[in-house]
C-alpha cells in the first residue's frame, strides 16, 4: 500500500536501546512530531522523539499533499458551531501556517484551486463559502475546473501543493532532537514531577510529554476516544499531463484531485470507519471511467476528526500535550501545531493557543456528534460482519481466519487490543483493521499503526 510519495530515499535513525532522561519527549514521527522538535531547536531543552515505525510512514506519507486554506465545507461548519469570529480566526491560522511552511521549504508550487459541487443542494453552501472568503479579503472567482467531471457550481482560489515526505525528511535532518525509529511506546505514568514512559525494553523519563501519534494511544486523561472519530479515505495515482490545478468537491461522496509532476492524484469517497466499508475498488472504477487510465499507485489512510471541527492542539494536563484531530487538513495544521506546542513549552505568546485548546468547552454540535459516534461504535460492536474473512470460534473465543493465495491460514483473535472492537479485514492490502479507532495489523497480527500499542494475539 505504498503512496506515490514513498519512493524516495529517507534519513534513517536507530531504535532506542537504553534508558534515558530528557526534558521533552515527543511520541510520533509524523509531521506534527517532527515540526514540534524542529521548533524546539535552540530552546535549551533536551528533546527526544520516538516513532513506532519509520518517520513519515503514517498519515504524513499517505496524504495528497495539498496546502489549501479553503478546506471544503470547513468554514460553514465552524460558523454554524462557533460563529463568524472563530471561523475567521481559523482562516487566519491556516494562512499563517501556510506562511510557516513557505519559510521552511522552498519546493512549493502555487496552483489554481477549485472547490466544486455536483449536488444542487450543496450550491448554497458553496456560495456561503465564497462570500465568507471574499469578506476576508480572499480573491475568489466563479469558474469551472478544467476537467470533464460532473459539476454544477465551482469557485476558484489559489493554493499550494508539495511533496510531503521531502518536506518532512528535510526538517528531520535539521532537528537538533535525538530521534529514534522502530521504538514502540507502551505506557506512561507520572512519577513525582516526571513522566516515566515505558517502551519495549527501556524507560524514558521526561518533564514534558507530547503525544503526536495522530490518534492518542491513551484513554485517560481526556477520554479522547469519546471526542474523536476516524474516517477512511482512498487515493490513487497514474501518469497524466500536469494541469497545475487542485480541486475538491464538497459532495457527500467527495472527490479530490491534484497533480504531481506528470501524474494525477485522485482521491475521495471518505467515510466513517465504523460503517465497515472499503471503497478502494469503487474509486478505481470511477477513476478509469473519467480518465481512461489504470492507476499505478493505490493507497488509503485514516483521518481523525473532532466533534466540533477544530483540531485539538495544546496542554491536556500536568505537562502532557496532545496534537490530534486535523479534520483531514493535516499538512498546514501539523506545522502550525509544532509552532504552538513549542511556544507553550518556551512560554512564548501564540494567538492560537486558546483556539485549539483541547480542554475547550462543549458545543451543541460536539454533543450531537458525540452521541452519533457513540451509537455507530456500539452498533458495530453488536452487528459487526465482514465477508473478507471467516469467523471461527474456539473454546468460545472468536478468531478471524484468512486463507491466502498459497492456502496458508492466518488466524488472529478477533478483538483489537486497544478497546476491544471486532476487527475488519482489508483484502486489497491484506491487513486487519480496527473500525472504531483506526489501528492496523499485519496478516499475522503484528501492529502496524496505533492507537493500539499491542499486537493481536495469534493462534497457530
Amino acid at each position: 500500500m505504498k503512496s506515490i510519495w514513498q519512493n524516495i530515499d529517507k534519513p534513517t535513525f536507530s531504535s532506542l536501546n537504553k534508558n534515558l532522561e530528557t526534558d521533552v519527549l515527543i511520541i510520533g514521527g509524523g509531521l506534527s512530531g517532527i515540526m514540534t522538535a524542529y521548533y524546539l531547536n535552540n530552546s535549551n531543552l533536551k528533546v527526544t522523539l520516538v516513532e513506532m515505525n519509520d518517520i513519515g510512514s503514517g498519515a504524513s506519507g499517505l496524504t495528497t499533499g495539498k496546502l489549501n486554506y479553503v478546506q471544503g465545507n470547513t468554514y460553514n461548519n465552524l460558523i454554524n458551531n462557533f460563529g463568524i469570529k472563530k471561523a475567521q480566526m481559523y482562516l487566519k491560522s491556516q494562512l499563517d501556517g501556510l506562511n510557516l511552511i513557505k519559510e521552511n521549504f522552498k519546493e512549493l508550487e502555487e496552483v489554481d484551486s477549485y472547490t466544486f459541487t455536483n449536488d444542487e443542494t450543496k450550491i448554497k453552501d458553496l456560495i456561503n463559502i465564497k462570500n465568507f472568503l471574499i469578506k476576508n479579503n480572499i480573491t475568489v472567482t466563479e469558474e469551472n475546473l478544467p476537467l470533464d467531471l460532473p459539476q454544477k457550481y465551482s469557485i476558484k482560489t489559489k493554493a499550494y501543493v508539495f511533496h510531503p515526505l521531502k518536506y518532512l525528511y528535510k526538517i528531520a535532518k535539521e532537528c537538533e532532537a535525538d530521534i529514534y525509529e522502530n521504538t514502540r511506546v507502551l505506557s506512561f505514568e507520572k512519577v513525582d514531577d516526571l513522566y516515566a514512559v515505558r517502551t519495549e525494553g527501556n524507560t524514558i523519563k521526561t518533564k514534558y510529554l507530547i503525544c503526536a501519534t495522530q490518534y492518542p494511544f491513551f484513554i485517560v486523561p481526556g477520554l479522547l476516544p469519546f471526542k474523536l472519530c476516524t474516517y477512511k479515505s482512498y487515493a490513487l495515482s497514474a501518469p497524466h499531463p500536469n494541469l497545475k490545478i487542485e480541486a475538491l468537491s464538497i459532495d457527500d461522496e467527495n472527490k479530490s484531485i491534484r497533480f504531481y509532476k506528470d501524474n494525477i492524484i485522485y482521491g475521495g469517497l471518505s467515510h466513517k470507519t465504523t460503517y465497515n466499508l472499503n471503497k478502494q475498488m469503487k474509486l478505481k472504477k470511477i477513476f478509469k471511467n473519467y480518465f481512461k487510465i489504470k492507476p499505478e499507485y493505490m493507497w488509503n489512510t485514516t483521518d481523525i476528526k473532532t466533534n466540533d471541527f477544530l483540531p485539538q492542539i495544546g496542554k491536556l494536563k500536568d505537562n502532557l500535550f496532545i496534537i490530534t484531530g486535523f479534520n483531514k487538513w493535516g499538512m498546514i495544521n501539523s506545522t502550525l501545531a509544532g509552532k504552538i506546542i513549542s511556544d507553550l513549552l518556551t512560554n512564548k505568546e501564540n494567538e492560537y493557543i486558546k483556539l485549539f485548546n483541547p480542554n475547550r468547552s462543549l458545543s451543541l454540535e460536539k454533543i450531537k456528534s458525540f452521541f452519533t459516534d457513540g451509537y455507530l461504535t456500539a452498533k458495530y460492536f453488536l452487528t459487526a460482519k465482514n465477508n473478507n474473512f471467516t469467523l471461527v470460534k474456539k473454546n468460545g473465543i472468536k478468531y478471524g481466519l484468512y486463507t491466502d493465495n498459497y492456502n496458508q491460514p492466518h488466524m488472529v483473535l478477533n478483538k483489537c487490543p486497544h478497546l476491544g472492537c471486532p476487527l475488519t479485514f482489508d483484502k486489497n492490502n491484506l491487513i486487519w483493521e480496527c473500525p472504531c479507532h483506526g489501528s492496523r495489523y499485519s496478516l499475522d497480527g503484528e501492529l502496524l499503526k496505533g492507537p493500539s500499542v499491542k499486537d493481536i494475539k495469534k493462534r497457530s
